[in-house]
Order: structure tokens, then sequence, then C-alpha cells
């Protein structure tokens, strides 16, 4: 779900590929030269740079099919799991395929346990293991909002599990880091069922605990902050002064968070703090300046701005 994410991934490994000096077979050619370095043996390392030209080709089946046979000719080469997970997210400008969406988390998985050779390796294992994370809190926190609690449970069990594996093999950032975001779909859960008064205090507690955690240095802020959610549970709950406060923290942390700002605008707009309001809208609007679409809110923010 988090395409900066797949682009951040996408790019370091680019980043990472060199042109090697032993010939390739002409379909390899065509597909030009790769070097991605890793720590596996030798006849793994020409596998997973075979595999990597097919990866930037899009050639995600061929791709998986030689990724396992890295792992064939090096059974302790985590970055071989890495590389299966990361065909199995197929088109970075779609969503992952719900097939796809188990054994790849179950790839990404065996990469972790195998606590990769080099801190390199391990970071590129971990910014993909959250894409995966986030996929599912996506799932849980769309399903919760849209009403449907049930559907946003499994999601919810499936980040319990996650963050248990992360617990288990001694990875308590990363346990963490997930964990919070079951508690958040766990909160917007609770808000679906009706359940008010639990969720926000639920919500509250998610949105301390990630106020706490450190930013990992490879990867991009939380998909969406908890903070900024709670804002949101508050706003659902008619409580826009208590929810402009959550608006207003989350954006003194990340200052260009679109949906923060939106919060803030409707916040101060429903607490008749106009000026307050329409210097927020003014500020989403040079935001969404550049945007392809008009989303409901940035049409709703530039007629406010220009009738105010």
């Amino acid at each position: 779900m988090r395409r900066t994410l797949y682009v951040l991934i996408s790019s370091l490994a680019l980043l990472a590929l060199d042109k090697p000096a032993a010939a390739q077979s002409d379909v390899d050619q065509q597909l030009g030269s790769v070097h991605f370095q890793t720590s596996c043996n030798e006849v793994a390392q020409r596998r997973f740079d075979r595999a990597m030209r097919y990866q930037h080709s899009y050639w995600y089946l061929p791709a998986k099919e030689v990724f396992e046979e890295v792992l064939k000719a090096d059974p302790s080469c985590a970055m071989a799991y890495w590389g299966v997970a990361l065909t199995l997210l197929d088109n970075p400008h779609n969503a992952i395929p719900q097939s796809n969406l188990g054994p790849g988390l179950e790839a990404i998985q065996k990469a972790k346990a195998m606590n990769a050779k080099t801190e390199r390796e391990r970071d590129y294992i971990d910014a993909l293991m959250l894409m995966y994370a986030d996929y599912h809190f996506a799932r849980a926190l769309g399903a919760a909002r849209s009403g449907k609690p049930d559907a946003a449970k499994l999601e919810v069990a499936k980040l319990a599990e996650l963050s248990d594996k992360l617990r288990q093999g001694k990875d308590a950032y990363w346990a963490e880091i997930v964990d919070i975001q079951r508690q958040v779909a766990a909160a917007w859960v609770l808000h679906a069922e009706g359940k008010s008064d639990e969720a926000l205090k639920a919500m509250s507690a998610a949105a301390d605990a990630e106020d706490k955690t450190e930013k990992h240095a490879l990867t991009p802020g939380p998909l969406a902050p908890a903070r900024e959610l709670y804002g949101s549970m508050l706003l659902d709950r008619g409580m826009p002064k208590e929810a402009l406060v959550a608006f207003e923290a989350t954006i003194k942390k990340e200052p260009n968070r679109f949906n923060a700002i939106a919060g803030a605008a409707r916040a101060s707009e429903l607490l008749g703090d106009r000026a307050k309001a329409k210097d927020y809208y003014k500020n989403l609007v040079t935001l969404g300046s550049e945007a392809d679409t008009i989303r409901p809110d940035l049409a709703a923010a530039r007629k406010f701005a220009n009738t105010n």
C-alpha cells in the first residue's frame, strides 16, 4: 500500500547495482547489466543478480523462480527470501494481489528470522517487512472505518501474529511498531462497533505509545500517524477542541501532513475560529496545488479560503 516505501526500496536497490565484468546470455544482455552485492556465496550471487535483472524488467514470476534458485545455491542467503517477497508485491502501481499477501509475508518473515549477515541487508529486509505490515494495517483501518469491523478483525489478527513473531525473534523495535498499528486498528474496530469510550481510550494509548518511539533511519514515518487518527476519531465524536490539539501535535512533528492539516482546519471551523481555519485551509490548498485530482477536502478548502 505504501508506494513511497516501495519506491524507496526500488531506488536503493538500483543504487546498489553495478555492472558485472562477466558476460551474460543474449536474453539477459537485453535486460541490462546488474550487480546487487549480497553476503551470499558466489553461485547464489550470480543467480541473485539475474533475478534482480528480471525484477527490474517487471518479470516478476521468472524473478521469483530465480530467487528460489538462489536459496538452493545458498540456503543461508536471507536476501533470497527478501527477493521472493519483493516479487510478490507485483506491480508497484497497484495494491498487492490478495493471493500474494500471505506468501509474501511468510517470505519476508523467513528473511527476518535468518538475521542477515550485514546491516545493509537487514535494513532492506526491515523496509520490505514494514511494507507488508502497512498493507495489513491499511486494510484493517479501511474496513473498520467503512463499518466492517469483522473484516477489520482479520487484519488486526495478522498484525498481532506478525508482532508476536518479531518479539519472539528478539526484534523489540519492529515488534513495537507493528503492535502500535494493531492497537490503532483495534481502536477503530471498537469505534465501528459503537464502543466509543473504549475506542477513544485505546486510540489515545496507541498515540502515546507511537509518540515515544523513534523513527527508523531507512523508512518513512507512519503510514497514518496515530495522533492524527486520534484527532479524526475525536472529530467523529463531536469533540473539535480535543481534535484540534491532536491534529496540531501531528503537524508539529510532520508539518506537511495533508490529513492533519485538513483535520485542524475542520476542527477550527467547527470551533468558530474562522481565521485559524482559513490559515489551515490555505495551507491545504498550497499542498494540493499540483494534485492530479481534486479531493473533496481540497475542494472544500478552496471554497472556504475564497469565501472567508
